[in-house]
């Protein structure tokens, strides 16, 4: 099979972009766009560049993490308007007796900045515009080698919008009148007040029909409302020190995958749901379930912290569910879940699995107290695997090769398995591969592959980046390396004690490989940033793989906006 791989020639653009919404959470739509909304009103402020932005925090202010619910309005991949319910997003707020400042104020585009409010009492005034975002990059244009230095600079202002939505049209209007947003805050709760929106506007270059550059304003899709923040006070279930972990197979209707497993007499502890921070530190938070006369129950709603995949704050939740009902418009239908008072798992001792009872599911949930799912296990299976004696990796399979000579530049794919030889489930955090050129071990430096900041050998198996990239078992890197001969790859594995075990080489000819051309796709693919396949597409930035009848492959990174 033929692969062509598109997807870093997109890679600089993309990273100016940001997914608006997690691919695995329901979101409510509550209103469509008639027409894509710009401002009408002129942006006139001669000072903009002059105004403060806010990196850092004033010393002595600290910041507690809250959960953001809110209703926004963003583009999808296609570059269409929706606007969208979305809950217990996880940003920071940071309060003092006269300030307040809020961290990341656009869900749809994070800016690492803070927005500012004068705090009087119980209200808070916002006033804007304020300055959120500076980007400097090359001037491919004017220097297209790179070695003279010009640069661009753009400029992103937060502005209050007010939506007019008619019948036939639709427009955001910049308030220069009253620019002020209120909110009250009391207790641990930061509530706006009105229906006014933040929109975020970008100075930066466009072009005339004529394409001659010049410097311009313009709303770049993104505006929020109803904005409610709320203090996060819930506490990580603390398992005992002492406890041993074993590896259990989580199998969630047939895609595997490990999580921890540790018992104290009849109390059992799962983690490997999610990974965060807490404090700098990289924990895997635990949920408690009791084991008694072979039934293992989760009887509450337990706090896991933030899930980074899609920064929402997570808890695990029993629950139930309903088999979604497909309708003609729909691209993909969700099953419907509910919060549930406990789930229940049979415990087979001989074959040491864990069966969930018909109909509940495993939630993961953006809310406490109601389902808004980041993840969700329909009737999950725990099986355990013996991981004594060490696990050898598979030899890597499917090795192909295109170069393009337009591009200067090629691109090596292959498939490798999460199975071990003897067809045991491997920890993918402990699975890597290298790649060999000509017969020697190849490293990747970041002066050609800029995500890195280190130089990298051994590659992790779901490693993900411009130009490195991960679907299941198959894996695509482009290689900035011109007239090679030979690719070798080599898997690796580092076994639970230690042991390192390696799998054969796989080595292709790749010597007068010539660039190939893909026909019409008969297959599409979907994917999410972390390599997760989807079902069908789903809002934000996304990955989109065709194939055609003759197997080529043709990858693209689905933008959520473009300039």
């Amino acid at each position: 099979m033929k692969q062509i791989l598109t997807l870093s020639l997109i890679g600089v653009a993309a990273a100016a972009t940001a997914g608006v919404a997690p691919a695995r959470l329901q979101s409510l739509t509550v209103g469509e766009m008639k027409e894509n909304a710009r401002p009408i009103a002129r942006v006139e402020n001669a000072d903009l560049h002059d105004l403060p932005m806010i990196e850092e925090l004033p010393e002595g202010v600290t910041d507690a993490l809250y959960a953001r619910d809110s209703y926004f309005f963003a583009v999808d991949g296609w570059g269409q308007m929706y606007s969208s319910r979305d809950y217990g997003m996880a940003t920071y707020v940071a309060v003092s007796d006269t300030e307040v400042y809020i961290r990341d104020p656009f869900a749809g585009r994070p800016t690492g900045t803070w927005l500012k409010g004068e705090r009087d009492g119980d209200k808070v005034s916002v006033t804007f515009p304020q300055k959120m975002l500076v980007e400097t990059y090359p001037d491919w244009e004017q220097d297209p080698e790179g070695d003279l230095g010009i640069t661009i600079t753009d400029y992103y202002y937060a502005y209050k919008f007010t939506l007019k939505q008619g019948e036939d049209k639709s427009s955001f209007e910049i308030d220069s009148e009253n620019p002020v947003i209120t909110f009250t805050i009391s207790d641990g709760e930061l509530k706006q007040e009105g229906d006014a929106f933040i929109g975020m506007v970008g100075e930066y270059r466009m072009y005339d029909k004529d394409n001659n550059p010049y410097t311009g304003f313009n709303w770049m899709g993104f505006a929020d409302g109803q904005l409610e923040y709320s203090k996060v006070t819930a506490k990580y279930e603390e398992a005992p020190a002492d406890l041993t972990f074993e590896k259990w197979i989580l199998d969630n209707q047939g895609d595997l995958t490990f999580v921890d497993m540790a018992t104290s007499g009849e109390d059992v502890y799962i983690k490997g749901f999610i990974q965060t921070e807490y404090n700098g530190e990289r924990i895997f938070p635990a949920i408690k379930g009791t084991l008694k006369d072979g039934k293992l129950v989760f009887n509450s709603t337990q706090y896991l912290g933030v899930d980074p995949r899609y920064d929402h704050v997570a808890y695990f939740m029993p629950g139930t569910y309903e088999e979604g009902v497909p309708s003609e418009d729909e691209w993909e239908v969700e099953n419907i879940y509910y919060p549930a008072s406990s789930i229940t798992f049979a415990y087979d001792e001989a074959n040491k699995t864990f069966t969930c009872s018909e109909g509940e599911a495993l939630v993961i949930s953006a809310l406490p107290d109601r389902t808004f799912v980041i993840l969700a296990l329909d009737e999950p299976v725990l099986r355990w695997q013996d991981m004594s004696t060490p696990l050898v990796p598979c030899t890597p399979t499917d090795l192909m090769y295109q170069y393009w000579d337009v591009y200067e530049f090629g691109a090596v794919g292959f498939s490798l398995s999460s199975e071990s030889e003897d067809g045991r489930l491997m920890d993918l955090s402990n699975l890597y591969y290298t790649l060999y050129i000509d017969g020697d071990e190849f490293t990747f430096y970041p002066d050609e592959y800029w995500d890195l900041e280190e130089p990298m050998t051994d590659v992790p198996y779901d490693y993900w980046d411009s130009a490195i990239n991960a679907f299941g078992d198959e894996h695509e890197v482009l290689l900035y390396v011109q007239n090679i001969e030979t690719i070798g790859v080599k898997a690796k594995y580092v076994n639970l004690d230690g042991e390192v075990t390696t799998s054969e080489m796989a080595t292709l000819s790749v010597s007068g490989v010539n660039e190939v051309a893909a026909g019409e796709p008969v297959k599409t693919e979907w994917y999410d940033l972390q390599g997760r396949r989807l079902t069908a597409p789903a809002e934000g930035l996304m990955i989109r793989r065709d194939i055609d009848a003759e197997g080529n492959i043709v990858v693209r990174k689905v933008m959520t906006y473009k300039r």
